[in-house]
């Protein structure tokens, strides 16, 4: 058998190694396109998107947002008849004023009271409630959603949500719907439970301060201007012993240990230093953090503090909110040991009714909120009194006001089939929203032809029924009228129409 030469050998062993090469660069391909999120999202009329240069685009209907192979996520829809299509970025924020929920798509960073940080990924929907979220988006650029937003000096006040990105030099972009301002001034936004010292990256939360640097990272360059001074001077002081060790280094470069300069050792006391500052500010933010609860417990002995951040010995929270079409249910929390509330309760208002009020109970978390109006919008407010052994002048305080809006009834309503003397129909009612009574009329024209009552029952589950007709006009119209629900006229607007050639 003839033997490979070496040469024959090498080419071998390099065909082999490319071939794992172009296999792993497969695998991984695969993999890396298996986690990218390539669902199709639809976007609700009137929402606002933000691209990557604070661009506001207000959505229209029929607008959709998917992410593509190159991690970007792209807004389509219909402008003047034409697909329009734009490009958002590798995260983005979906926030529609209607709505109690704004929606986050890609990848951000959670930052925790306690400075834990949780990646998030994909779609994530974030609840406008009484309890702030804080998020870093990526270098320079975070998301804080709370119900209020005030500087130290009065000039800025909005509430909701607020986009930030700072440049290098510590200045930041403010975005919401409502103000797109740059600052010049290093600032501090104060929020319902923390404050955010934005030149400095820090999340302030009582005597806690959370370094929002050490999160993926920062390019910030900005310092305080007392300090660069100093700085400065020390660094010619450390110029200036460099130039003095550089005269020795020739003694030392000869001295046989190896070592052709001093560098190698200050570097190793660099980085010594560093880790030796690192553990300092870890072992300083643990006993902040427990001092910090040790006071909020003294303290809460003798006061009411609304924007106390940890409170160990009462507290209430307004959760998820979920909408049905008449009815909509609350999730909340009550930690109250010592039964030191009176009531809880919420509020709801909408145009043309009358305002309802009602007491929830502290050892239950839900409540539904029945007989309301379909597809209309509600403000519901909730609430506490404390006891009067508490507060002898307590009066009922709103902790959270949330506009919410019920879901538009499903109602299925069309041609199944036209003959030469039979116009058939299909009709399903909305098992959530079933009428008492009600008529499906044919119109031809705008003419009304015939009106024919709804079987509720076989509605339920959906029916076919029919029309007979002669010479019918151009434009064929059946319509849903004359519905009564709890025993008021209502109007759905549901027609189906087809055009007689």
């Amino acid at each position: 058998m003839r033997k490979l030469g070496f040469k024959n050998i090498r080419l071998f062993f390099f065909m082999t190694i490319l071939a794992f090469l172009i296999m792993g660069i497969f695998f991984y391909g695969i993999r890396y396109v298996s986690k990218i999120d390539t669902t199709t999202y639809d976007i609700a009329e009137g929402s606002i998107v933000y691209n990557d240069d604070f661009q506001l685009i207000e959505t229209r209907d029929h607008t959709k947002l998917k992410r593509s192979y190159d991690s970007n996520y792209y807004l389509t829809t219909i402008e003047e008849g034409l697909p329009t299509k734009y490009k958002i970025g590798q995260s983005t924020i979906v926030y529609h004023k209607a709505d109690y929920k704004m929606y986050l798509y890609g990848v951000f960073y959670q930052v925790m009271n306690t400075g834990e940080v949780k990646k998030i990924e994909k779609k994530e929907e974030v609840t406008r409630t009484n309890s702030p979220f804080f998020y870093k988006i990526s270098d320079r650029k975070y998301l804080w959603v709370d119900k209020r937003f005030t500087s130290e000096d009065g000039s800025i006040k909005t509430k909701d949500y607020l986009i930030i990105e700072l440049d290098k030099q510590g200045n930041a972009t403010l975005a919401n719907n409502e103000m797109n301002e740059k600052t010049i001034n290093p600032i501090i936004l104060k929020g319902s439970q923390y404050d955010f010292d934005i030149a400095h990256e820090k999340l302030i939360i009582g005597k806690q301060e959370i370094n929002l640097k050490n999160i993926i990272g920062s390019s910030n360059l900005y310092k305080d201007p007392d300090k660069t001074n100093s700085d400065e001077k020390e660094e010619n002081e450390d110029n200036s012993n460099g130039e003095g060790n550089t005269n020795n280094g020739g003694n030392s470069s000869n001295n046989g240990n190896g070592n052709n300069n001093q560098g190698g050792n200050n570097t190793g006391d660099l980085n010594q230093n560093y880790y030796d500052e690192y553990l300092k500010t870890l072992v300083d933010h643990f006993n902040t953090l427990t001092n910090n609860i040790i006071d909020n417990v003294e303290n809460n002995k003798n006061e009411n503090k609304p924007d106390t951040i940890i409170d160990l010995t009462r507290w209430v929270s307004l959760g998820t909110i979920e909408s049905g079409v008449t009815s909509i249910k609350l999730n909340y929390n009550v930690f109250d040991p010592n039964n030191e509330y009176s009531t809880i309760f919420i509020t709801v208002d909408t145009i043309g009714e009358e305002t309802k009020k009602i007491y929830l109970s502290k050892e239950n978390n839900s409540y539904s909120i029945r007989g309301l109006q379909p597809n209309k919008e509600y403000t519901i407010t909730f609430g506490y009194q404390l006891s009067p052994s508490i507060d002898p002048g307590s009066m009922e305080i709103s902790d959270d006001v949330v506009k919410v809006k019920t879901n538009k009834p499903n109602y299925e309503l069309k041609f199944s089939k036209i003959t030469t003397e039979q116009i058939y129909f299909y009709l399903k009612m909305d098992t959530e929203y079933q009428a008492e009574s009600g008529s499906v009329t044919l119109y031809s024209d705008d003419v009304l032809i015939q009106s024919i009552p709804i079987d509720i029952e076989k509605a339920k589950s959906g029916y076919t029924a029919s029309f007979p007709y002669k010479d019918l006009g151009q434009i064929v119209e059946i319509r849903v009228e004359n519905l009564v629900f709890n025993g008021h006229s209502i109007n759905l607007d549901l027609s189906s129409k087809y055009i007689n050639q």
